[in-house]
């Protein structure tokens, strides 16, 4: 089978899959793409974010931080990683 035909097919089917979904919701099809793909890259920051935070806190050396400015400074990191994630 043709490359042009299989894609033709399986682009068949997810216009079908996407018109009964946004029917589910009662949206456009195109809303409901829109709004999935808004969904999915937000999931991506966030999972991201999340995903630094740890590293961040894994760097951290076990007991307490020495000084309030390192605790600071330790919070302000955190703080800017999840305001990417998040934008």
């Amino acid at each position: 089978m043709p490359k042009t035909v299989e894609t033709y097919r399986t682009t068949k089917a997810l216009r079908e899959l996407v018109r009964r979904a946004a029917k589910v919701v009662d949206k456009r099809p195109s809303e409901f793409l829109r709004q999935a793909a808004e969904e999915k890259a937000r999931a991506v920051l966030r999972d991201a974010a999340g995903e630094n935070l740890r590293s961040l806190l894994a760097r951290l050396p076990p007991g307490r931080a020495a000084s309030e400015a390192v605790a600071e400074r330790l919070g302000e990191k955190a703080a800017q990683a999840a305001r990417k994630g998040g934008a």
